[in-house]
């Protein structure tokens, strides 16, 4: 006789947590593909050799103002976390034991649309950074400060086409990313405002 099953509705905070939680691990494996790799603008395409420059667009940044009336959950899940994978995707390379694909911007709009992810995480760092968001908190605060640097650092390498400071900022996101979800990560019994 089989026993009978019983089913638990899963929580939308936990849904939302396991997305954000594969999106930093996603990021997490390219920043680390990306560190194995001289810290270089991508050679283009040889004939000779296995490595390849990949057409890689990259995506359309979120379009999200936030307000004081957004959430900490909506903030991130409406504008840093889209923001913050156009800046880790924007760059990177896949390693075989056969082949390398490496991918950058390549065009104008590539460009474009990578400061539009820096701009927007920008939006987001400083609604995390709201006086009111802080309330006295320096876990909350010195993350919130780290990301508004990351997001000027990828929109200064954005803005002069630098592969190798994307690179840089990158690594620089992910550190302030890590640094917040030491104390707060969904769900946490920890709330923030």
């Amino acid at each position: 006789m089989a026993m009978p099953t019983s089913r638990t509705p899963v929580h939308p905070v936990a849904l939302i947590a396991a997305v954000v939680l594969a999106s930093a691990i996603g990021a997490a494996a390219v920043v680390a593909v990306s560190r194995t790799q001289a810290v270089a603008a991508p050679a283009p395409p040889s004939e000779a050799g296995p490595s390849a420059v990949s057409r890689h667009a990259v995506t359309t940044p979120p379009t999200l103002d936030p307000t004081p009336a957004h959430s900490v959950q909506a903030i991130m899940a409406g504008l840093v976390d889209p923001a913050a994978d156009g800046v880790w995707n924007s760059v990177g390379s896949i390693v075989t034991p056969t082949s390398e694909e490496t991918w950058a911007p390549s065009t104008d709009e590539d460009w474009r649309r990578l400061e539009g992810h820096a701009r927007a995480l920008a939006r987001g760092a400083e609604a995390l950074a709201d006086p009111v968001r802080v309330d006295g908190r320096e876990n909350w605060a010195v993350p919130a400060r780290a990301l508004r640097v990351a997001s000027a650092t990828a929109l200064a390498a954005a803005q002069r086409r630098d592969v190798s400071a994307i690179y840089a900022a990158s690594e620089q996101l992910l550190d302030a990313c890590q640094q917040c979800h030491t104390h707060y990560w969904l769900p946490t019994t920890e709330s923030a405002p």
